[in-house]
């Protein structure tokens, strides 16, 4: 990755989610690619789950919004509603504590 970024942490999802502590930073892992920002800059981390006709919950995402002009959102995937909790209550003691 970049110069710098030192991984202190790596949540368990679809894209991954690597935290730099040190550098009070978080980058999403694209198969293309990768995307950063400083803790800083990200306004929110909200929970979005979608559900089936069964009210089944099918589509777990996490979902970072950065500050700025621009409504830039990146939404992560989680395979169940615990590790999607954990990084949820991860990333908002990091960012906003």
């Amino acid at each position: 990755m970049a110069e710098g970024f030192v991984v202190s942490a790596e949540l368990e999802s679809s894209p991954a989610i690597l935290i730099s502590e040190s550098r009070q930073q978080l980058a999403v892992l694209y198969p293309d690619g990768f995307v950063r920002t400083a803790f800083g800059e990200v306004a929110s981390v909200a929970v979005d789950i979608q559900l089936n006709k069964q009210l089944e919950p099918v589509n777990r995402q996490l979902v970072i919004t950065l500050k700025g002009g621009t409504s830039t959102e990146w939404r992560v995937h989680f395979k169940d509603d615990q590790q999607l909790e954990q990084a949820k209550n991860t990333l908002d003691s990091l960012i906003f504590n």
